[in-house]
């Protein structure tokens, strides 16, 4: 019985990694698709000719620090993809007690992004995989990161830093402070829930979640996150 038991196993396992082997080959079939149609940086190239650009020294650093605490805590530490928060997003499907998450990095959210691909379906998700490497390949951390904060929806049809910071507060991106910077990186999970205009109150929530995590990062003091809040 336990020989019987333990071969099924075997089989069982064997059919498991055949199949998730032919899923991701199939995923980097389809990225490759892609690819060779349209290189992904030739798309990032195409985004840093606009004319609003804003190149990373003229990028306030609390809205970078807010960004990274908002969307993608461990940016720094993974290579794209975070299988750490990926692996915290499945299991809250499953499990109640889990505060629900998603697993995607900024990474994956910019390739999405330069694509325009915002469907969650599994064949463009296993695609995500490909272009987050080959995006971290190609560009440092700070690229991306800027780069991701030219192109996001910031609600209101603002899309980019720029834009967001010339409709909203009437100034340029360098002149923001710390409340206009954690305000608005807490837009872009949710532009239509979180824009200013119309969902302030929201806003204002999703900001205090974003100061908390700067805080915890160690990016600004608790008194600063206070003021932060008030002032904005």
């Amino acid at each position: 019985m336990i020989k019987k038991l333990k071969k099924l196993i075997m089989v069982f396992l064997i059919v498991l990694i055949g199949f998730l082997s032919f899923i991701v080959y199939r995923g980097y079939q389809d990225y490759r698709v892609y690819e060779d149609a349209v290189p992904i940086s030739s798309l990032v190239e195409k985004v840093k000719l606009k004319e609003n650009y804003v190149p990373y020294e003229e990028l306030p650093e609390h809205l970078l620090n807010a960004t990274v605490s908002a969307e993608d805590k461990r940016f720094y530490q993974h290579s794209g993809i975070d299988f750490l928060s990926l692996g915290r997003a499945i299991a809250s499907q499953f499990i109640s007690s889990l505060a629900t998450s998603g697993g995607s990095t900024i990474t994956q959210q910019l390739a999405k992004n330069l694509y325009g691909q915002y469907s969650s379906n599994v064949r463009w998700k296993l695609m995500e995989f490909f272009f987050a490497n080959k995006l971290e390949s190609l560009f440092t951390k700070e690229e991306i990161l800027t780069i991701y904060v030219n192109i996001i929806n910031y609600g209101a049809n603002n899309s980019g830093i720029f834009e967001a910071s010339v409709d909203y507060y009437g100034v340029y991106p360098i002149q923001l402070g710390l409340g206009e910077c954690s305000l608005l990186a807490g837009i872009p999970q949710s532009p239509s829930n979180y824009e200013l205009y119309n969902h302030y109150e929201a806003a204002k929530k999703r900001q205090q979640y974003v100061l908390d995590n700067m805080v915890k990062a160690g990016y600004i003091s608790q008194e600063e996150a206070d003021q932060a809040y008030i002032s904005s």
